[in-house]
């Protein structure tokens, strides 16, 4: 689990750098969200492996819902990007639906890293705070502009947060 966790910490930091704003609506854009999608999933992931081993039924139920709800979000964000023909074919309630799902799903992961409070109380708070933040973006729908903002500071939470749980003996569950 040690090992994983800190390939987490590098899929953390590679989520971090590809939030970064980007060149709209070209191939780049295309190649960094498809960077930023693998990367975050394999966060989640990592997250759902930990928090089964670790019992922590709350938080391993609500990142399975962040792992079926973020391919969904990130297959529209592509389609209605960059594939006119296919932006077209999607219904703007479904591409909504997603978007509001994504945000509830972000809030409800942040109320869910409490589990982890009692060993790392204040990276936790922070980590819950932009996360709830993320998701209140998400379901306001017209402020994922500062999308990248929360994306930033939640990949280099993430990265120190695996960092310290790797050097933790909770980690060790395997």
């Amino acid at each position: 689990m040690k090992h994983l966790l800190k390939f987490g910490m590098y899929a953390a930091i590679l989520s971090a750098v590809t939030s970064l704003p980007g060149f709209q609506n070209s191939s780049a854009d295309a190649v960094r969200v498809t960077f930023h999608f693998i990367a975050e999933f394999i966060v989640f992931l990592i997250l759902f492996q930990f928090s089964k081993k670790a019992k922590f039924d709350f938080m391993k139920n609500v990142t399975l819902l962040s792992l079926v709800v973020l391919p969904l979000n990130y297959a529209t964000e592509i389609l209605t990007r960059h594939f006119v023909q296919t932006a077209d074919a999607i219904p703007f309630v479904f591409v909504i639906a997603i978007v509001l799902l994504q945000g509830l799903a972000y809030i409800l992961f942040g109320v869910s890293l409490s589990t982890l409070k009692e060993k790392y109380n204040r990276l936790v708070t922070a980590l819950q705070v932009f996360f709830i933040i993320q998701g209140a973006l998400f379901l306001t729908i017209f402020l994922n502009v500062l999308l990248p903002l929360t994306e930033i500071v939640i990949g280099v939470l993430l990265a120190v947060l695996f960092f310290k749980m790797s050097r933790h003996n909770r980690a060790n569950l395997s």
